[in-house]
């Protein structure tokens, strides 16, 4: 099936690879058939045919056939573009210069070759990539996902997983991209209820009572000394206001209403760390102490919100990914 990201990753006419030139190590060409408004002609990249074998089960069995008597080149035609086997000999080449793979649109447009052509000494690569996208680009996680599971590696279906909780998934589920659109409808309704689980357990500990020893929010609250607002400014308030470690203070119920809200669409810690500023001066602002005291709650939320931030990731790792490989 052809998409619109098929067409927009294919070989500019200008693109040459550079295995369209021959040497004496080369001893097979991938024969690539291409058309256009002045017809058809054929480009020829050429490799070694050991390469092949040892990179693929496809080609192993496939030249492990005699050639037909007569024939003096040995070649296989292939319905990918030049583009896409450019990238795919860099990898099967180990004296070939590095692929030039920079996004998932490159990732997912070798990907069905890949996979045709049992390309299992190229998968690593790929894997390394998308691992290192998954930082740099965690938009894309998803898309990571949906890859992972084809490429069949537990390990990065498990963190791109967890990757997945920190981007809003649109309801009803509309895939974009075709490694989305492969994916079986029962793993992405295992993914909806992993989401589900996450979003339980973080409302879950947030709905603690925070005046109890095992909360969470009582324990950074009291490490990050925010259960001290005591006004120590006799001309503020005449009176040393303290507030009990053991109260529930307006602003740490305001904080814990803005993070309930902020997981109904994102069961990920890393929300929380992400705040505006305009977010945590509501807050602050919701002291039921003076002045003097939402200075405190100011200097002190930063290591407050850092310790709060760390615990609740804690707790959403501990929730266990589904083993979509598996069903």
């Amino acid at each position: 099936m052809s998409t619109s990201q098929d067409t927009a990753l294919s070989a500019s006419p200008e693109f040459i690879s550079p295995f369209r030139q021959s040497s004496v190590h080369t001893d097979f060409l991938i024969r690539i058939k291409e058309t256009s408004d002045t017809g058809t002609h054929y480009v020829d990249l050429y490799t070694v045919k050991a390469l092949l074998v040892r990179s693929s089960e496809y080609f192993s069995d496939m030249l492990a056939v005699p050639q037909p008597p007569g024939q003096t080149e040995q070649f296989v035609e292939v319905q990918e573009t030049e583009l896409v086997w450019d990238r795919l000999l860099r990898w099967i080449d180990p004296f070939a210069s590095a692929a030039d793979v920079e996004t998932v649109d490159d990732i997912a447009l070798i990907l069905e070759p890949v996979k045709k052509y049992l390309l299992d000494k190229v998968k690593p690569h790929i894997i390394t990539i998308l691992a290192r996208l998954l930082d740099s680009c965690p938009s894309e996680a998803l898309r990571i996902w949906a890859l992972a599971i084809h490429l069949e590696d537990r390990d990065l279906v498990v963190t791109a997983s967890r990757a997945t909780l920190a981007i809003q998934i649109q309801q009803p589920w509309i895939p974009c991209g075709h490694e989305l659109e492969a994916i079986p409808g029962h793993l992405v309704l295992e993914l909806f209820r992993y989401r589900q689980r996450c979003r339980d357990t973080l409302q879950a500990v947030l709905l603690q009572d925070p005046s109890q020893p095992s909360s969470i929010l009582y324990q950074h609250w009291r490490s990050s000394g925010l259960s001290d607002t005591s006004c120590k400014n006799t001309i503020c308030c005449g009176t040393s206001a303290l507030v009990s470690s053991a109260a529930h203070p307006q602003w740490l119920g305001r904080f814990m209403d803005i993070c309930i809200t902020m997981i109904d669409s994102t069961p990920s810690a890393t929300v929380f760390s992400g705040m505006k500023w305009i977010e945590l001066d509501a807050i602050r602002r919701t002291s039921d102490t003076c002045m003097y005291a939402r200075r405190q709650i100011l200097w002190n939320f930063p290591s407050f919100h850092a310790g709060f931030c760390v615990g609740m990731n804690q707790v959403v790792q501990q929730v266990d990914v589904p083993d979509f490989l598996g069903m």
